[in-house]
Order: C-alpha cells, then sequence, then structure tokens
C-alpha cells in the first residue's frame, strides 16, 4: 500500500467536503432567507413553519449567515475526523500485522467488540421481563412488532390507545396516549381570523387561555371532570396518578417557576413529544423523557370523525401562551383566539392484565384491559 498516495486521496476528499459543506450552507441560507421574506404571502396555519425557521425569524442577517455557515463547516470537519481516525486505525492495524505483534492485535479486536456490545448488553439488564399478557410487553419500547395499541371503552365504545413506553419516567407504569384527538366533532367555524391562517377550523370548546398555569385551563378542566364520566370505575382505579412536572418561565422577574401536580388524564410536553423546542421551554422539568416513537412525521393525526386535527400541549411559551401540535405535525405556541381539540393520556401499572379479543364492530382482533 503506497501510504502517500492515500494520504493525497484522503486529503484531496477532505478538501472537497469541505467546499461541498459550504455550498449546502449557502443553499440552506438562501432557503432561510427567502422563508422568512416570504412569511406572510405563505398560507400556513404556523405549525408548518418548522422549529429551526420560528428560531432564525428572532435573529438578524449577521447572527444567521455565520451561524449556519459556521454549522455546516462543523458537520465537515466532523466528518473529516471520522475518516482520518478510521485510516488510522487500518494503518495501526497493518503495522501490527507486519510486525506479528498479534498480542496487541487481539487485546484490541475484544475491546472493539465489548465496546460495541455495551449498549445491547446494558439494555438487556435493565429492561425487564415482562409476562406476555401485561400491557407493557405491547409498548412501543418493549415489543413495537406487537402493534402497541390498546382498546379502551369510552362511552361503551372501543377507542384506540397507544401504548407508547412500558416505563414512563422510570416509574414501571406504562403510558398510554388517544390515538385520536378529542374535540372538533361538532362542525365548524368558517374563515376563521384567529391566530391560526386556515380556512376551517374546529368548533371545539377545549382552550388553553394564555398567562394562566396548567391547573387553571379547560383542558385540565375536562379531562378532571367531564372526561372521566366516559371510563368504567374498575379502570379508573387503575391508573396511576401521575405527577407532573412545571417549569414556566415568566412568573418571577424571568425566573424559572418549579411545581408539580398529579392527574389521572393529561397532556404531553413538547420533550414528550420530542420536539427540540422542549430542551428550553420544558427546562427544570422531572419528566424528562423523550417517547421514541415521535419524530419529525407521525405528531399530526386525527379526531374521532377522520378530519386531520391539531392539539394542545402541556407546555407553555413564556408563562403565557401554550403550544400545539398543528396539521402537518409542526409545532407553534398560540393563546385564547384559538380552539383545539387534546390527545389525553394515562399511566398504569406495565403489569396490568391485558386479553386479546376479536371485536365484530371493528372486524379484528384487539387488545383490551383484563380488568
Amino acid at each position: 500500500m503506497n501510504l502517500k498516495r492515500v494520504n493525497k486521496i484522503l486529503l484531496i476528499i477532505s478538501i472537497l467536503i469541505m467546499i461541498i459543506s459550504i455550498v449546502v450552507g449557502i443553499i440552506i441560507l438562501g432557503f432561510i432567507i427567502f422563508t422568512l421574506n416570504n412569511l406572510p404571502e405563505m398560507l400556513m396555519d404556523g405549525s408548518d413553519i418548522s422549529t429551526m425557521i420560528q428560531a432564525f425569524g428572532y435573529m438578524s442577517l449577521t447572527t444567521i449567515v455565520p451561524l449556519v455557515i459556521g454549522g455546516c463547516i462543523i458537520i465537515s470537519l466532523i466528518i473529516d475526523g471520522i475518516i482520518w481516525v478510521g485510516y488510522g486505525i487500518v494503518k495501526l492495524t497493518i503495522k501490527l500485522i507486519k510486525e506479528k505483534r498479534w498480542k496487541t492485535f487481539i487485546i484490541m479486536g475484544i475491546v472493539l467488540v465489548i465496546m460495541s456490545l455495551m449498549p445491547i448488553v446494558t439494555r438487556i439488564i435493565t429492561t425487564p421481563l415482562l409476562k406476555e399478557d401485561t400491557i407493557g410487553y405491547i409498548a412501543y419500547d418493549y415489543n413495537s412488532s406487537l402493534g402497541y395499541i390498546i382498546h379502551i371503552k369510552e362511552n361503551d365504545k372501543y377507542v384506540p390507545y397507544l401504548v407508547l413506553t412500558y416505563n414512563y419516567n422510570k416509574t414501571n407504569n406504562a403510558l398510554c396516549l388517544r390515538e385520536n384527538v378529542v374535540g372538533g366533532e361538532k362542525g365548524y367555524i368558517e374563515d376563521y381570523n384567529g391566530t391560526i391562517a386556515k380556512d376551517r377550523v374546529y368548533d371545539g370548546w377545549l382552550e388553553m387561555a394564555s398567562h394562566v398555569k396548567y391547573e387553571e385551563t379547560d383542558v385540565d378542566k375536562y379531562l378532571t371532570g367531564e372526561f372521566l364520566k366516559r371510563f368504567d370505575s374498575k379502570l379508573l382505579n387503575q391508573i396511576y396518578n401521575t405527577e407532573l412536572s412545571f417549569s414556566e418561565y415568566g412568573y418571577e422577574k424571568g425566573k424559572y417557576n418549579n411545581y408539580e401536580i398529579n392527574r389521572k388524564f393529561f397532556i404531553l410536553s413538547l420533550t414528550e413529544l420530542n420536539d427540540r423546542s422542549g430542551a428550553y421551554y420544558d427546562h427544570q422539568t422531572k419528566n424528562k423523557m423523550k417517547l421514541k416513537y415521535f419524530n419529525a412525521s407521525n405528531k399530526s393525526t386525527i379526531n374521532d370523525i377522520g378530519v386531520e386535527s391539531p392539539y394542545w400541549t402541556r407546555t407553555s411559551y413564556y408563562a403565557s401562551e401554550y403550544y400545539i401540535v398543528g396539521y402537518t405535525g409542526g409545532v407553534t405556541k398560540t393563546g385564547n383566539g384559538a380552539k383545539f381539540g387534546v390527545r389525553p393520556a394515562f399511566t398504569i401499572p406495565n403489569d396490568t392484565k391485558i386479553n386479546k379479543i376479536y371485536d365484530r364492530d371493528l372486524m379484528q382482533e384487539i387488545y383490551i384491559f383484563g380488568i
């Protein structure tokens, strides 16, 4: 192997990667500037604007340019670093073989194998053995191949709930989230001129008023009152009283106001929805779990009549407006004027028994609680 020739080739590749990264940075920069300059003319509901575009909207051009270009250059340097480190490992391996230093070579191989297996071993050690007839066993992050859906009776009709994790915030409780949005079934308001730029918005009465704590909102009052009437008392007795932690910014001279409440039914936060904004607006909260299920393409959903519907989160923006998940799955903030639906969530011990039955109305086998 001609090492000098390899060095030259890798150097050329590294330079090309750097040039390509700068070109990509310029393209991204052009897209951001174009989007920001044309926002007033674009028909969006607010959620269609990505978190990145929302963040750049608060920056000046002199800040955006070095941030974007610098970020692309850093990424290229990381890629170049990986290439050169890999090349160094190959060179070292060849040298060891040539010098017949087999013991060192074998030790290095064993170390690499152990390092690669550590995440798997750690997961096996930390993951409990759940029985097949329990709710935790069908959770998305435990055994996603089973469909991670439990059907629960609401007003004597089976409704699907997603079983997203078997160990919510290390409590050994399974987290269940209603698949469809509650709200928006009673018609529409035509040509709504509120904070959401959509032609038709659901005529729901559920809302998160600005400048109030979560427990003072109509959503929380609904989930702790009227919504409970949909369920059998046996199930309600099994549902865990989950502790929710809040860190609302801006109540006391720019400081975080931290407090906790307990709820059987609640709505998810930005952090739990695996949204990057949550890293800032859910600061200091105890509920730090990022649910593996959520990504950029599966946050949006429909209501019970099959129509796309936004829904609220429990994360507030500077203790004023609350965030929603919009029609396309993007996240934005809004206030008093907007009315949306909710996706109720609850936790229940992950060893709670479940049964599999055939439902004639749905014409399929479903999991239900064996309570």
